[in-house]
């Protein structure tokens, strides 16, 4: 039989629980919240064998309609809501339906829909909130404090002395910085030679069909002579 939580790893668990719970509306999960709170190692053990093989993402659940929410905008692809725990008064997020973490994942074209929706939001967004500016913020992965494994752009209104902290310590790593540029730079050359192959195979299969076009289309209009 598997050994029962300590009272630490207790602790530990129900508070990334009820951080998790602190994304949805207070008036959805109140009555979770207060079970979670006062259940004993053993009731805990009992909600996470529960929820094992059951667990939802959020965005999802959100882009399914499953999950009431602040919604300003969707279409096919993408779903533009207000932040509900907001690190400023404005904050929106924009995220794709479909379930990507990372943003090498997202297709493209559902890339270019959010990028293209946040480029129409931003400028009436500041101006409704008054913002003295903004950040287009990005997170990935656990060290970058991605909190839901769902890709998600957020713009942030900006105002003085705000006291949101998206700074960093400036490291002298310029020589490291060199190492890196030298290799995605290698990369990116492969990357650029396979691009421009398949261009030239596309443009040389089209060159094809114009001559194709035009030889056919001289046939119509020139004949051969009968014997």
């Amino acid at each position: 039989m598997a050994k029962m939580m300590d009272e630490e790893q207790t602790a530990a668990i129900k508070k990334q629980i009820l951080e998790q719970l602190s994304k949805f509306p207070e008036e959805q999960v109140k009555a979770l919240r207060q079970q979670l709170e006062n259940a004993s190692p053993e009731q805990l053990e009992k909600f996470i064998s529960q929820q094992e093989g059951e667990e939802k993402c959020l965005f999802c659940e959100i882009t399914s309609g499953n999950i009431e929410t602040v919604n300003v905008f969707e279409d096919s692809a993408i779903f533009v809501m207000m932040d509900i725990n907001p690190a400023n008064i404005g904050h929106v997020m924009i995220i794709p339906k479909q379930h990507y973490q990372f943003i090498f994942q997202v297709p493209d074209e559902v890339l270019w829909d959010m990028i293209r929706t946040a480029k129409m939001i931003i400028p009436s967004l500041v101006n409704i909130v008054k913002a003295k500016g903004f950040n287009l913020l990005i997170s990935q992965g656990i060290a970058a404090q991605q909190r839901i494994n769902h890709f998600s752009l957020n713009i942030i209104p900006r105002f003085e002395d705000d006291k949101v902290n998206l700074g960093w310590e400036r490291k002298n790593l310029l020589n490291e910085q060199k190492d890196v540029a030298k290799k995605l730079s290698e990369i990116f050359s492969k990357v650029a030679e396979e691009e421009n192959a398949k261009k030239a195979k596309i443009e040389a299969k089209k060159e094809k069909r114009e001559e194709f076009k035009e030889e056919k289309e001289k046939s119509l209009f020139f004949p051969r002579r009968m014997p």
